[in-house]
């Protein structure tokens, strides 16, 4: 049966949510290549003059932090402050964390920035993402389109954030002599933009979360669960074989996820430390600023949505209907190898000290990019769809870990690079990634059983 056109429009809160992610992402991506750059800039020049190896491994601690965090956050809605309580409180460490890198500029505060910033992320991430699956009934059609407008909120804020931080760090906020040239970078002005994007977010929230969510997000997740489903306390109530196996199905593909993002991140680290170094920025006297490698991805995530969505909509309309999850992240898998042997390529046009052509970077952000979108969209809705509900902030911080070990994985990229060289590192890139993704394809039925798994345990039980 068709639903009306009215039933199919989405609820307020979908629209609040998707704003928020936009304010977030502004805050976390505008600032985090800015990060980088920052704490590799002499002193003199706005930064804290540390080393590429050290900046890298850094960073890597703070995006790795940022995503083993959410387990915390998720653990903590679930048993005891609700995903709406968890949110504004990871809100509020965020905007306090960036705002102490805008105060003081010292190793001490660049520290306390980023650790109060990686915690709050971890009450706010996959918190947000439960909290807007919980405000569809179980099977409702919306819900994958929800997820979909949710993913081009996320990179409006990426967009934004990264080509507003951008201009800030490297025109409005900086120090330019007569020529134009940048004296100071205005790093600190950075972190001062992203507190107030995300303390704005949080006042939105507080306002309208009522009016909107209803009452989704008030209880922790296991009483939610318990009054779904008319029992004492959902907690208590143990994992059916079919939920079990949906567990073990997300846990499998998180694994796998791990060896995606561990690439994909060195989009923060290595890849622009590299650019830094041997890709022309300076055009008519302006320097490309880096964050716009974020923004440029943004933009391309943001109009690749509803194209892929189409994509995906007419292969299911086939007659052997659509990929499943395991063969849309491979699929990511082999784009993001030709990435990193795009970038490969570019290092062949610096031989003699010259510098590579800024095209290689969007070429290589290109490809990124289109294998992201066959990669993690779906995943936030996979984990959202199997997840048992009383563990559902849980699951998805588990999903989040596998970014965790990716990011901190990825920082120590940059002393490989140092030691072998560029050419080498990004063609092992390419080829491990294949490998990956070939192994993941091979076991796409196992995986799809898993999947599966509670309505193979019904149709027994029916049987």
């Amino acid at each position: 049966m068709k639903m009306s056109k009215e039933k199919m429009k989405q609820p307020g809160g979908m629209y609040l949510l998707g704003t928020m992610m936009a304010g977030c992402n502004f805050g976390y991506y505008g600032m985090r290549l800015t990060t980088l750059l920052f704490l590799v800039a002499a002193v003199g020049r706005g930064g804290v003059g540390f080393t590429d190896v050290n900046a890298a491994s850094l960073l890597g601690t703070f995006m790795a932090l940022a995503y083993l965090t959410p387990m915390l956050g998720g653990w903590a809605a679930d048993k005891f402050l609700g995903t709406r309580k968890s949110i504004m409180l990871g809100l509020g460490m965020c905007a306090v964390g960036y705002f102490i890198g805008f105060a003081s500029q010292s190793v001490v505060a660049v520290y306390a920035m980023i650790y109060l910033v990686a915690l709050g992320a971890g009450f706010y991430k996959g918190n947000l993402l439960t909290l807007l699956g919980s405000i569809y009934e179980k099977g409702d059609p919306r819900k994958d389109a929800a997820f979909s407008i949710n993913y081009t909120f996320i990179n409006i804020g990426v967009f934004f954030g990264t080509l507003i931080c951008g201009f800030i760090a490297n025109k409005w906020g900086a120090t330019l002599d007569a020529d134009g040239k940048i004296l100071v970078y205005g790093y600190k002005y950075v972190f001062l933009a992203t507190s107030i994007a995300v303390s704005t977010s949080l006042i939105i929230f507080i306002i309208l979360k009522d009016r909107l969510l209803g009452t989704a997000g008030i209880l922790p997740s296991h009483k939610e669960a318990a009054v779904e489903h008319h029992t004492e306390d959902g907690e208590k109530t143990p994992l059916t074989k079919g939920e079990k196996s949906r567990v073990v199905a997300i846990c499998a593909l998180a694994v796998f996820a791990t060896f995606f993002w561990v690439a994909y991140y060195q989009t923060a680290t290595s890849i622009v430390l590299y650019a830094k170094n041997s890709v022309q920025l300076v055009y008519n006297g302006f320097e490309i600023p880096l964050a716009w490698m974020d923004t440029y991805n943004g933009f391309l995530c943001i109009i690749l949505g509803p194209t892929m969505a189409v994509v995906w909509g007419l292969k299911a309309k086939t007659k052997n209907g659509d990929f499943n999850i395991a063969t849309k992240m491979t699929l990511g898998f082999l784009f993001l190898a030709a990435a990193f042997g795009v970038m490969a390529l570019s290092i062949t046009q610096t031989i003699g000290g010259e510098k590579a052509s800024v095209i290689w970077l969007v070429l290589f952000s290109t490809l990124l990019t289109v294998g992201e979108m066959c990669f993690s969209p779906i995943a936030y809705s996979m984990v959202d769809k199997l997840a048992p509900k009383k563990i559902a902030g849980a699951m998805m911080g588990v999903w989040f870990a596998s970014t965790f070990l990716a990011s901190k994985a990825s920082g120590y990229v940059q002393f490989f690079v140092d030691k072998l060289g560029p050419l080498q590192v990004f063609l092992g890139f390419s080829v491990a990634l294949v490998a990956v993704g070939l192994i993941l394809f091979s076991i796409n039925k196992p995986i799809e059983r898993m999947e599966k798994g509670e309505e193979a345990e019904a149709e027994v039980q029916v049987s």
